[in-house]
This record gives structure tokens, C-alpha cells and sequence, in this order.
């Protein structure tokens, strides 16, 4: 039996979401599907995207009656048209980076600072979350490659100095790593996240 578990600080997530007025979650990398379903019971809409084939359709059957769009394929590739049509600020879970077991590598090991530059860009109100920060530091990708046998690209990775500076490149906003999560959040939400963190 499935049960449905997440990473995401959804205490964090509802706070922002009540001082923005958010009814929009977007995620990437779908997986299963267990933070999609747990956001659909907090978000209006909830969209999730996944690029491995055999995960989307696990993720799909997990879904299915729920008020979440799938879409299949590359964050790269499905955000461009994703982001014209949200209406106001969205929370974005972002968990595409490539991780080995069911996962897939799109255009590149990890889309992170591509997908903060999109996101950013269409709407500065918009909240980030980055999953696994961990890994977004000198010795991240080198420790996990020695761990778990993976070759990763260490071009790909950036360091979390790198993706902090290019989602403050597109403008203000708060950036904070907490545990294993980066927030990105626009300057008037700093409060509400340093007292619910």
C-alpha cells in the first residue's frame, strides 16, 4: 500500500502560501507522486512534472482523481509553457536533479539555476523551494558519487553560492538554507519564513 510521504516543508509552504494568497504549487520531478498528493490537499492547482517514463506512470496511477496536472517530460522543456499561464505568485518544489534509481537525466544533471532564472523571470512574487541542498556544496556531488557509485557531472552542479547569486541576479528576494532546503522567497516573506523553519 502506498503512502504518501514528502520533504517538503509543508509548514513553511502554508504560511507562505496564506501571507501571498497562493493557489498554485508547481513541482519537478514527480517520483512517485507523494508530494504532488499531499499538496493537492493544501493547493487549489497543483502541477507536477517528470521526465522518467516508468516514474510517470507509477506517479500517474498514484494521482489519478486528484487535482494535479501531470505533465511528462524535461522541466527545461515544460516550463516555458507552464509559467504564461499561472495566475499570480506559485510555490515551486524543485526536485529534477538527477539522483540516480528511477530518475533521469534531461538536457542536464540539474536544471536548478535554469529553472530559478524561468521562474523568476515570470513572476518575482513567485515562492522556490530546492530540494537536497545537501548535495549543492564543495563536496556534495564528490561525497554521493563515493556513496552510491554514481558518475555525476560536476559541471552540472552548481554550488549553492552559484544558485543563491542567480536567483538574486533576477531580482530581490530572501534566500535561506535550512537543513536540506534552499528559500527563495520575496523580501517581505523573510519573517514568515525565519518563524516557521
Amino acid at each position: 500500500m502506498w503512502t504518501p510521504s514528502t520533504r517538503c516543508p509543508m509548514q513553511v509552504a502554508l504560511a507562505l502560501r496564506n501571507a501571498l494568497g497562493i493557489k498554485t504549487f508547481v513541482e519537478t520531478g514527480t517520483a512517485q507522486g507523494d508530494t504532488a498528493f499531499i499538496a493537492a490537499g493544501h493547493f487549489t492547482c497543483v502541477f507536477t512534472m517528470e521526465i522518467h517514463d516508468e516514474a510517470f506512470v507509477v506517479a500517474s496511477r498514484h494521482l489519478n482523481g486528484c487535482n494535479v496536472d501531470m505533465c511528462h517530460g524535461d522541466s527545461l522543456d515544460v516550463l516555458p509553457s507552464l509559467l504564461p499561464s499561472l495566475i499570480g505568485p506559485a510555490l515551486f518544489w524543485l526536485d529534477a536533479h538527477y539522483s540516480g534509481g528511477p530518475t533521469k537525466i534531461g538536457k542536464t544533471e540539474c536544471p536548478v539555476i535554469e529553472e530559478i532564472q524561468m521562474i523568476r523571470r515570470s513572476n518575482p512574487k513567485h515562492v522556490i523551494f530546492v530540494d537536497d541542498m545537501q548535495i549543492f556544496c564543495t563536496t556534495g556531488v564528490e561525497r554521493l558519487n563515493k556513496m552510491v557509485g554514481w558518475s555525476h557531472k560536476h559541471d552540472d552542479w552548481p554550488h549553492v553560492d552559484a544558485i543563491i547569486a542567480a536567483a538574486q541576479a533576477e531580482g530581490p528576494c530572501f534566500c535561506m538554507v535550512k537543513e536540506h532546503i534552499l528559500f527563495i522567497v520575496p523580501p517581505e516573506c523573510e519573517k514568515v519564513v525565519l518563524e516557521n523553519v
